[in-house]
């Protein structure tokens, strides 16, 4: 049935504002072990603008500080932050959960709590999916990738109860598939995909019309004809009538199979449905999300324990039977809670009492898993570590019921509004059923439970169910949590189904012959009635047994053979109903029917009855029903005739001669059997004593090595994820190495590192020329190496940057005459400590011998006789010497970024102007008469040499006038 739980960290702008901008739907996802892998395929596919938020809840190691931040920024363009309390979720963002911490979601706001050793088995991820179905609703999403144990499944459940989606990590491309193998396990699971192919088909689901609230779509609630087709295929289906089912409710679930399959119209989908069995089942299965656990809602269950169980058990005998109608079971936790609260309460009150819990549900498959009684790990969530010790056995991944908690419940398919219900009952769990069912449903549903509930019996609902108009019946127990006691009266009528369901019968459907609607053959049924009445009235009076010796069926009048016992509980058990005439004849003829499958005819056997006495003929068959197999007796009593003459005629029955056969042959495997039981006794007994020893050890060894063994598992996924952080690290290290040695291989300037005892860690190759060092003089002392740098003392000019902490920087030369800057600093770490020292040393021998140059060159122009001035390509002076400055009689600044054409005054003599500058361009020289004027206005005839200036490109940047004076004029 359908059924609704202090480290630095990267803090972003948004803590503390308003929420401003919500998410269009915030994305839960849970990875542990090998989830590092999958979370960077994932976001290295997610868009940039996805309007969506993403939570990544991981298994995280309390010991070591998480890289995740880091490692998962490099796959995406999304910002990456570390959670701080009180976070708020924006869109386009992904949020890491700390170390040592809890997570959880409210009003948008992630809400951290500190982790506590006590608490046992931790379950981060679980518990956020739960607050993040309870604060977004249909606006959720959970994701479940790479990791072991079953961390999750709890929290798909909620976030499926909800309304939201799930998707989980394909097993195949999972490193280590135990989560995604019991996500999806639950059969709730939208999308089965590896992580590369989750973003595309999630941002397929969030930009669905019906999500996105596109006003073109047609809702399906308004689309009645094709909504009814599609109740009718189901129906259909599985026999289900959905149609007064709460609408808004199944709509919203058409929608999202709707979503899912990326369908914009329903008469599409029902097109869709027509032609895959596969869709038509996963939306039966959608329709009937059955969202349990075990002791869901603690306090109800409390109220329980304390309250109901004890007062139905107080009312009860040692021959009296519990009865418990648990309605709606699902996967059967609530059932099998029930049943630990009751054998809790029989021990406390010392009590050994017939307890069958009756668990019902409409899905096969369900009904399935409840009765093999196995769950995965996370059910020491929610129940306490005695119960988990006393009534589960730890196997593999999973906890298995024990068998004496098992053997309380009993598993049926029912369909709560057709099938016939239970009586007698003490207790009816009914919880969170009522609120899927139109009111017309919900009156006949409580009909039922006044027609099963014994007087004073209770009923137990959903915390967001009532009993409606029918409080004259149920009592208030618990308001808080629905518990009724029904308190009789006039039970009601359980009529027929037929004429609500009669209202539901849609329009034939002839779109397609995948499936037959239902109807009711009527013409077999009428002939089905004609042959029962034949056979009532021409068989003579006749019984079906089974090997148990129960009655199944009676044919025609069997008041004079049978009489109901009177008194006590009422037993279908064919010895305690026969007459004392019959009992002995009719035990003899079933003994040899079905022990041996030979038939028995035994004549003129005596009935006394309130009528007077007949004298009968029985005959005994064997067969065998078709369908089951099962061995059955046909029996029929026949009027006796008075005479015959047949020598081949049955024998006549002799009472007492067959009595005595009887009793012998009884009396002889009586004997053997008690020799056989003694035998089996006394084996039993030795083997018991030596079991029972063995047994205490076992269970003393089996909780030891069942709590390390939780305890060691813990810390292996903690391991593997941290492992999985320092892999991606180390790998990133050591490219960085690499682009680090490729450096230092290709530069020319020679480095070498020191550790803090001035011992050689590494170097480059450029500074072996001029220190004799040697792989192998890697960890040896700087002061054992010998170099050759004239006048320096390598060791202490480490020393003394070691004691100063400061840099120091000179000028040295080789032996062979070449010079370098030799530079010494300590080696400091990224949080500033000193780790040793670094030397490097620079060539600069080709700019000490320029600036050789250069000074001889200034030395030569500063005492040429002769006014030489440096102009740029715009003839603008950029430098002169002394004898020009005496010459013409401007000093340096004022002669400076002038034109000495216009400063000088200049006059061509010997040539044109243009004939001149044609010459310096294309031979790069001139030399002749010119005329140029001091500051004095003196005008001094010279012999000018003009020749251009080149860079080592070819590239002329400047020319050089030398002026000399021609003889005799100064």
């Amino acid at each position: 049935m359908l059924d609704n739980d202090r480290e630095e960290t990267a803090v972003s702008p948004h803590t503390l504002t308003t929420y401003a901008e919500k998410p269009a739907f915030i994305v839960g996802i849970g990875a542990s072990a090998g989830g590092l892998e999958a979370l960077e395929k994932f976001f290295t596919n997610v868009e940039p603008r996805t309007q969506l938020a993403f939570v990544v809840v991981q298994h995280l190691s309390p010991d070591y500080k998480s890289l995740m931040v880091e490692l998962l920024s490099k796959h995406t363009t999304l910002p990456v932050y570390e959670t701080t309390d009180g976070m708020i979720v924006e869109p386009n963002a992904v949020y890491l959960i700390p170390r040592k911490k809890t997570m959880t979601i409210f009003h948008g706001r992630l809400l951290l709590a500190d982790r506590k050793p006590e608490e046992g088995l931790h379950l981060p991820i679980d518990i956020f999916l739960k607050s993040l179905a309870e604060d977004q609703g249909e606006k959720a999403i959970a994701i479940i990738l790479s990791g072991t144990g079953s961390d999750g499944t709890r929290g798909i459940r909620a976030v499926k109860e909800a309304g939201g989606m799930v998707m989980a990590q394909d097993e195949q491309s999972a490193r280590f598939d135990g989560m995604p193998r019991s996500a999806i396990a639950t059969q709730l699971v939208d999308y089965v995909l590896s992580p590369e192919q989750m973003p595309q088909e999630l941002m397929k689901f969030v930009q669905h019309p019906y999500l996105v609230g596109d006003a073109r779509v047609k809702p399906p609630l308004t689309d009645d004809d094709n909504l009814n087709k599609i109740f009718a295929l189901l129906r259909s289906f599985s026999g289900v009538d959905f149609s007064f089912y709460k609408q808004n409710t199944m709509g919203r679930r058409i929608e999202r199979r709707m979503s899912i399959n990326q369908i914009d119209r329903l008469s599409d989908y029902l097109n869709y449905l027509y032609r895959s069995q596969a869709e038509v089942n996963t939306l039966y299965k959608e329709m009937l999300i059955g969202v349990t656990r075990f002791f869901r809602d603690p306090e109800a269950f409390e109220e329980l324990r304390t309250a109901v169980i004890p007062a139905i058990l107080a009312n009860k005998d040692a021959q009296d039977q519990v009865r418990v109608w648990v309605v709606g079971c699902s996967t059967g936790e609530e059932a099998y809670s029930l049943a630990i609260l009751f054998r809790e309460a029989m021990e406390a009150a010392n009590k050994n009492l017939d307890v069958k819990i009756f668990a019902t549900d409409i899905d096969k498959e369900a009904i399935d898993f409840a009765s093999r009684g196995i769950y995965s790990e996370s059910v020491a969530a929610d129940v306490s570590h005695d119960q988990l010790r006393r009534y589960f056995i730890k196997k593999s991944d999973s906890y298995e019921i024990m068998r004496h908690v098992r053997e309380m419940v009993i598993f049926a398919r029912q369909n709560l509004i057709k099938d016939p219900p239970f009586s007698k009952i003490d207790l009816i769990s009914c919880r969170n059923v009522l609120i899927y069912f139109q009111v017309i449903l919900q009156k006949r549903v409580l009909a039922i439970f006044q027609f099963a509930l014994q007087h004073d019996g209770f009923l137990f609902l959903g915390t967001s169910e009532t009993v409606g108009s029918d409080q004259e019946a149920f009592f208030p127990f618990h308001n808080k949590w629905r518990i009724y006691q029904y308190k009789g009266g006039v039970r009601p009528l359980l009529q027929t189904t037929a004429p609500i369901m009669s209202q539901a019968v849609p329009p034939a459907v002839t779109h397609s012959r995948a499936y037959a609607l239902p109807f009711v053959d009527e013409r077999r049924a009428r002939e089905h009635t004609l042959y029962r009445t034949i056979l009532e009235q021409l068989l003579a009076p006749a019984l079906i047994v089974n090997e148990q010796l129960e009655l199944l069926h009676a044919f025609g009048d069997i008041n004079r053979f049978l009489q109901v016992p009177s008194g006590g509980r009422v037993s279908l058990s064919i010895t305690k109903m026969l007459r004392a005439d019959l009992s002995i004849p009719f035990s003899t003829a079933i003994h040899r029917v079905l022990k041996e499958q030979e038939e028995a005819i035994y004549n003129n056997v005596v009935v006394r009855h309130q009528d007077g006495v007949t004298v009968v003929d029985l005959l005994a068959r064997p067969f065998t029903e078709p369908v089951t197999r099962q061995r059955l007796a046909f029996v029929q009593f026949r009027e006796a005739e008075r005479k015959t003459t047949d020598a081949a005629a049955p024998e006549s029955y002799d009472r007492y001669q067959g009595a005595s056969q009887r009793i012998k042959d009884l009396e002889q495997e009586l004997q053997y059997t008690r020799e056989s039981l003694q035998a089996t006794i006394e084996e039993l007994e030795t083997s018991n004593e030596e079991l029972q020893a063995t047994n205490e050890e076992l269970l003393a060894a089996n909780e030891e090595l069942q709590s390390t063994n939780e305890e060691l598992q813990s810390v292996n996924e903690e391991l593997i994820t941290v492992n999985a952080e320092y892999q991606a690290k180390i790998q990133e290290l050591t490219e960085l190495n690499n682009d680090m040695s490729n450096l230092l291989g290709s530069t020319d300037i020679g480095t070498i590192f020191l550790d803090i005892d001035l011992h050689v860690r590494k170097f480059t190759p450029a500074i072996q020329r001029e220190i004799n060092l040697i792989d192998s003089d890697i960890n040896r002392p700087i002061s054992h190496i010998s170099h050759n740098i004239e006048g320096c003392d390598l060791m202490a000019e480490a020393e003394i940057v070691l004691d100063t902490l400061v840099s120091r920087q000179r000028k040295v030369r080789d032996r062979q005459g070449k010079w370098f800057i030799l530079k010494v600093m300590p080696y400091r770490t990224q949080d500033n400590a000193i780790r040793g020292v670094v030397m490097t040393l620079v060539d600069i021998t080709e700019l000490e011998m320029a600036n050789q140059q250069i000074a001889y060159q200034e030395n030569v122009l500063r005492k040429s006789p002769h006014a030489i001035i440096s102009v740029d390509h715009d003839l603008r002076i950029v430098n002169w010497n002394q004898a020009a400055q005496t010459l013409f009689g401007f000093t340096f600044q004022e002669a400076v970024g002038k034109e000495i054409e216009t400063v000088l005054r200049t006059q061509y003599v010997s040539e044109r102007r243009e004939q001149v500058w044609t010459a310096v361009h294309e031979s790069g020289l001139w030399s002749g008469e010119i005329r140029q004027t001091s500051k004095d206005g003196t005008v001094f005839p010279i012999l000018a040499l003009i020749s251009t200036i080149k860079n080592h490109g070819e590239q002329q940047t400047g020319m050089v006038w030398v002026n000399r004076l021609i003889a005799g004029t100064h």
